[in-house]
């Protein structure tokens, strides 16, 4: 009996240490992401909220002043058409930009595909705007942490940026 009793006081104390083992060590983990955070995220914008960023940015434009209206296309075949007018001004107050968005060594750069800016104002000023308010919704995005942009898609009237954390 007593050598029973000490058989079994063995086998559960070889069960609780092999638990124990892996508990604290669990050899079947795979080994996660180094750093915080890691993984994919994307930003995908309508038409509309591509004007309404633009939009505040191009009144502050001594060009266009506060009457300044931005719409905004999004091509399939990867454009972004930008349209600027002003309401009830004189002819040549509107401008109409073809942006090409590309990535270029893991960044955002907005190329001026084709402008008709009437001389009001040059293209590359519009582009550098565009640029700059899609790399502010990026960063925002990825809360601080580095980013490199992966991806550019345009399709069904929205313009989606896909970002690795």
């Amino acid at each position: 009996m007593r050598t029973l009793l000490l058989l079994l006081l063995g086998v559960g104390v070889g069960v609780i240490g092999t638990l124990m083992f892996f508990t604290i060590e669990n050899p079947y983990e795979s080994p996660g992401p180094e750093g915080p955070g890691g993984g994919n995220a994307r930003l995908s914008l309508d038409e509309e909220t591509i004007a309404l960023l633009l939009e505040g940015q191009v009144r502050r434009l001594e060009a266009f002043g506060e009457e300044a209206v931005v719409g905004a296309r999004v091509h399939p075949h990867g454009l972004i058409e930008v349209n600027i007018g002003v309401i009830e001004a004189p002819a040549g107050s509107t401008i109409n930009l073809e942006l090409d968005p590309e990535v270029i060594d893991g960044q955002l750069e907005i190329v001026v595909a084709s402008a008709q800016v009437g001389g009001l104002i040059a293209p590359r000023e519009i582009a550098d705007i565009v640029e700059r308010q899609l790399q502010e919704q990026l960063a925002g995005l990825a809360a601080g942490f580095d980013y490199r942009l992966t991806a550019i898609m345009t399709t069904d009237q929205r313009l989606t940026l896909e970002i690795e954390i």
